[in-house]
């Protein structure tokens, strides 16, 4: 195969873009690896890596409509896809290690594979945060309607996730799964001169590997702009967004974690006298969650296959035979019956 630059999309397109679910039952024998990654990591784009480098669909633990038209198999949670798409903060090793947790994915019991994508904390704090006050996976946060105590109480919240990650999830499936995870940094799928031979350990990992005429197509076609933020003059940037007092805050709680893979602390900043004290307590997000199902909902809880980010949502019985009025009709009765008795 000759050099990236003599490929053409078109071309890649035509050889390698179909996706389908699997279908040989030997395939299907064992449950596919989960693609485990905090939130605001890569976890899409990575995806689509995937899915055009075997020609097979990957699979989620979620139901994100928004994501059906670039990852048709977001709906599918069984052996008929490469790979599962989990958060570690609504799925973690206790729960996916004792399945089926789910009816969505009532076949998969454990994951003796996984993909551990991760990306610089600080980077991924921020790429969430828009995901959340955007409801969307491409848009940004515009500069006139940020509220820097709303990011900060977020940032710190995520912050926490990140720890617990690693030491509630990560950690102990190393454990008990040694060999079985692979730790993927998204820095080097980005990077021109490491990403043809990540992609490659991923693939090889998966049992999967694939011609580098294939890779090299893969990122072509994965270069989709409905998995991209769209960047204008318009959107808040992280450089503005964090302050030193809140990246340090963050640091004191993490940064075990992140140098094991080799992060440092936001644009090497020194926390030198810088207090960390006082750190607000972790808040559930208020904003829109992409994956809520239209009006009236009540809040059900619980973190199962239903929702991305978030609990499950069921709507509003219908109200009694007869109506509203009669309801109230009958309350009222009742009310004087008891003024009556009393």
């Amino acid at each position: 195969a000759g050099p990236l630059r003599e490929l053409t999309r078109p071309a890649c397109m035509s050889k390698y873009g179909a996706r389908k679910l699997i279908t040989n039952p030997a395939e299907q024998r064992n449950p596919p690896p989960v693609l485990w990654t905090f939130p605001g990591s890569g976890n899409t784009w990575t995806r689509l890596l995937l899915e055009y480098a075997t020609g097979y669909l990957t699979g989620s633990v979620y139901n994100d409509r928004s994501l059906l038209g670039p990852l048709p198999g977001e709906f599918q949670c069984n052996n008929k896809v490469v790979a599962i798409k989990a958060h570690p903060h609504t799925h973690p090793f206790l729960l996916i290690d004792n399945g089926p947790w789910h009816q969505k994915c009532a076949g998969i019991k454990h994951f003796p594979k996984a993909i551990l994508l991760v990306r610089d904390p600080f980077d991924a704090t921020w790429s969430e945060f828009n995901r959340r006050a955007t409801n969307s996976h491409t848009d940004k946060v515009k500069r006139a309607g940020f509220r820097q105590e709303r990011w900060e109480r977020n940032a710190m919240e995520l912050a926490h996730e990140y720890q617990r990650m690693w030491r509630k999830s990560y950690d102990p499936y190393f454990a008990k799964y040694p060999g079985g995870g692979l730790v993927v940094k998204y820095e080097d799928l980005k990077d021109e001169k490491k990403r043809m031979e990540t992609l490659a350990s991923i693939l090889e990992h998966m049992g999967r590997p694939q011609t580098e005429e294939r890779m090299k197509c893969a990122f072509l076609l994965a270069d989709n702009p409905h998995v991209h933020r769209k960047v204008d003059g318009t959107a808040m940037t992280k450089d503005a967004a964090y302050s030193r007092a809140l990246a340090c805050k963050m640091w004191s709680i993490f940064s075990s974690e992140s140098r094991r893979t080799g992060y440092g602390m936001w644009k090497g900043w020194d926390c030198g006298g810088v207090s960390t004290t006082g750190v607000a307590p972790a808040l559930p997000f208020k904003g829109p969650d992409p994956n809520r199902k239209p009006a009236p909902k009540v809040f059900a809880g619980g973190a199962g296959g239903g929702a991305s980010h978030a609990g499950t949502y069921r709507r509003r019985k219908p109200p009694p035979k007869g109506g509203v009025h009669r309801v109230h009709a009958r309350r009222g009765r009742r009310r004087r019956l008891l003024g009556e008795r009393g």
